[in-house]
Parts: structure tokens; C-alpha cells; sequence
């Protein structure tokens, strides 16, 4: 199978709509009521992806066959090490919680981020990206430190010293990045290629291979990853 559960994105959020005749006061309550629902969904899903992950033949990614299977590891993996953070964060804030976490995003499980929180998040990549991209490297850097930045695996904070990462760690993640890919495109093409994927995957995809996805079509990023395959 080529799609991870649908557990392993986040829920949908519904939030209320706000007529003539609603109070602000009662509008505001009713959207923070509509958020914390949201969290708490989100994170009960990560709940059923630790029972589902407790159903893997192994925990070892190398170990497993399926796509389907390794992205619900890997985003597993994500999830949980934020949830004692993040929960906490729930209990303290309530309804506030939304407010809170758009100055720290990073705390936020993947099945607990907002439409908009994602969106945020994905053009301050893009912008990184067309950064790095702009800055002439490899012509005065490494193509680790390139390739680091556009898919953003190294922290912006590296970006204040300068355009060269440090070369071991940013080589280190530029490896396991392109061995992931490599593997994954495999996963891919055995599994039914861009077809089988469902379109939120596709754009997931394309993300992780350094793909502008915001205000694409998804007819455009379906083309995309086919070609990069």
C-alpha cells in the first residue's frame, strides 16, 4: 500500500460561521470550542497510531516492506516525542492554545496543526528554499548545505552564520535525505506509482523533495512527482 492511514494527517477542522446576530463574545468561544475539539482529535488519532504502529512487524524502518507502513512509523515517530509538550501546553492554555503555538510551532504534533498553521509554516520553507537557492551555492558552498536548506533539514538558526552549514552535520542529513528519497521513489513506483497516491500523500510528497506545493494545483504536483520519478 502506498498511503499511510488517514490518521497520521490532521483531522478537519470545522469552524463555526459567524452570522449578523452572533455575539463577538459568543463567536469567540464557539471558534476556541471548535479548536480545542480539533486538538483533542488530533490528538486521539496519534492514540490510534501508536495501536497501529504496536501491529508493525518491526520498528525498524529498514525492516519494513510497505510505504504505507514507514510513513506511519516515521510520522508516529514525530507525533509522540510532542505530545507530553504539547498536552501540557492543552491543559495550561484551553482555548487559547491556537494563539500559543504560532510562536512555537515546533512543539505541534503533525495530526494537531491548523489549516492556516501549516500553511505558515510551508511558506517560510519556500521562502528559505528560494533563498538558499539564490545564494551561489555550490559555487561557494557544498551542494549538502543546498540541498540542506531548500528541504529544510537543518534549523534557520544555522542561516544567521553565514551561507555554509556545518559540513558534517548538514552532509550527514543530506545522505540519509537523498537515501530516504531513493527508497521511497522504489515504494512509490512498486506500489502503482502517482496513481495510487491519494492527492494529500502527493503534495506530502512533493514537499519532501524540495516542491513548492503552496497554491499548486494538485494536477501540477501529480505531474511533478511523476516526472521526478
Amino acid at each position: 500500500a502506498a498511503n499511510p492511514p488517514a490518521t497520521t494527517r490532521p483531522p478537519p477542522l470545522e469552524l463555526p460561521t459567524r452570522t449578523p446576530e452572533t455575539s463577538t463574545f459568543s463567536y469567540l468561544v464557539n471558534t476556541g470550542k471548535a479548536y480545542l475539539n480539533f486538538y483533542k482529535t488530533g490528538i486521539k488519532q496519534i492514540w490510534t497510531n501508536t495501536q497501529l504502529v504496536r501491529g508493525l512487524p518491526s520498528r525498524n524502518i529498514h525492516e519494513l516492506k510497505m510505504r504505507a507502513e514507514i510513513q506511519l512509523l516515521l510520522r508516529w515517530q514525530h507525533d509522540i516525542r510532542r505530545v507530553p509538550i504539547f498536552g501540557l501546553l492543552m491543559l495550561v492554555c484551553g482555548e487559547f492554545t491556537p494563539f500559543v503555538v504560532m510562536a512555537v510551532p515546533s512543539i505541534v504534533p503533525f495530526t494537531c496543526r491548523i489549516p492556516k498553521q501549516v500553511f505558515k509554516l510551508q511558506q517560510k520553507k519556500e521562502q528559505r528554499r528560494k533563498r538558499a537557492q539564490l545564494s551561489n551555492l555550490p559555487v561557494n558552498g557544498s551542494t549538502a548545505t543546498l540541498v540542506s536548506r531548500s528541504l529544510g533539514l537543518m534549523s534557520p538558526f544555522w542561516d544567521r552564520f553565514g551561507k555554509e552549514l556545518p559540513y558534517a552535520m548538514s552532509r550527514k542529513r543530506f545522505q540519509e535525505r537523498i537515501d530516504f528519497l531513493a527508497a521511497d521513489d522504489e515504494l512509490i513506483r512498486a506500489s502503482g506509482g502517482v496513481d495510487a497516491l491519494e492527492a494529500d500523500e502527493v503534495r506530502l510528497a512533493c514537499n519532501d523533495r524540495g516542491f513548492n506545493i503552496c497554491h499548486v494545483p494538485d494536477h501540477v504536483l501529480q505531474q511533478n512527482l511523476r516526472d521526478w520519478l
